[in-house]
């Protein structure tokens, strides 16, 4: 048994999985803007609550995975780039902090990676060798399996690319560079919606919580914003989910993370738009959203430690 814990932009889940099982878990509010030396010991007392609550101690797991937002080094110790959340988890000292409050040794991965590989093992891409995620929540992130191998690279920046760079090609005052994160991840949106000039005449403007959620909602209702933000989601969407298909040449892409709610929205609209850009090309890729959903994260990170914990966390 391990204890697995997938940090997001705004919400922590975390839980203890045994052999492909989730056996119980919670989801608390994320620390992210907050120093580690402020939360460790309170997300130290949310786990070991956890534990007694199901009748387990601490030395009854073999170790912990932690899913961070953040580029995470291949030796599975340190995190080296950080997204504005969780900053000082990337401290030279930051794994070494954990495992002595915690007393278990500990691996970290990249939060979409470790998504990728508990759909890869346990749900909608277990019958693929060569496929990639996008998980849509609070950032974007993206991971990759190549040939049955998950892509890392020296660094571990390889197939992490939410921030690709997005291009439209038209006349030559009007050519624009974005990438994904500014462009389209939930972070944004509500920023962008309210600077536009037909917020105020938009249903839109009355919404408590501007999000996807309230784009797609609105957007039904036949709200000409919230109709121009979804085809704007989509757009961006599908040509960052075009890129990684000529970058990688994937036989599926999953579609997961918290704004997958609306999958039956977001999957058509992606779709079309991907097929409109490589439709010519003849390339056969199947699009899909997860089947694992919350769990995805959780699940992923008991591959890791199946995979990676003898030649890392038991070795170090």
């Amino acid at each position: 048994m391990i204890i697995a814990v997938d940090f997001g932009g705004t919400r922590i889940k975390f839980g203890l999985v045994r052999e492909g099982i989730v056996l119980t878990e919670r989801i608390i509010r994320s620390y992210g803007n907050q120093a580690s030396n402020d939360w460790l010991p309170l997300f130290q007392k949310e786990i070991q609550d956890l534990l007694e609550e199901e009748n387990f101690s601490f030395s009854m797991c073999k170790g912990m995975v932690w899913a961070l937002p953040m580029l995470v080094h291949p030796n599975m110790k340190k995190a080296n780039v950080s997204f504005g959340k969780f900053d000082d988890c990337k401290d030279a000292d930051f794994v070494a902090k954990v495992e002595s409050l915690f007393g278990l040794p500990v691996l970290l991965e990249n939060d979409a990676r470790a998504a990728l590989f508990g759909e890869w093992k346990f749900g909608a891409g277990k019958n693929y060798e060569d496929l990639l995620m996008i998980t849509l929540g609070t950032g974007i992130g993206t991971a990759v399996v190549m040939d049955g191998k998950p892509l890392r690279g020296r660094t571990g920046l390889a197939g992490n690319l939410g921030g690709l760079s997005l291009s439209r090609v038209g006349p030559k005052d009007s050519f624009q560079t974005q990438i994904a994160e500014e462009s389209a991840a939930s972070w944004v949106i509500e920023d962008l919606i309210q600077k536009h000039p037909d917020y105020q005449k938009s249903s839109l403007s009355k919404k408590e919580l501007l999000d996807y959620k309230a784009i797609f909602e609105e957007a039904i209702r036949g709200d000409a914003l919230a109709i121009y933000f979804r085809l704007e989601a989509f757009r961006n969407w599908g040509i960052l989910i075009a890129n990684l298909i000529l970058s990688f040449d994937p036989k599926c892409v999953i579609l997961g993370g918290g704004i997958m709610g609306s999958r039956e929205v977001i999957l058509p609209g992606v779709t079309s738009i991907v097929e409109e850009l490589l439709g010519d090309l003849g390339i056969q890729v199947e699009i899909v959203s997860s089947s694992l959903n919350e769990s995805a994260g959780l699940l992923g990170c008991e591959m890791v430690w199946e995979e990676y914990s003898q030649k890392v966390a038991l070795s170090s």
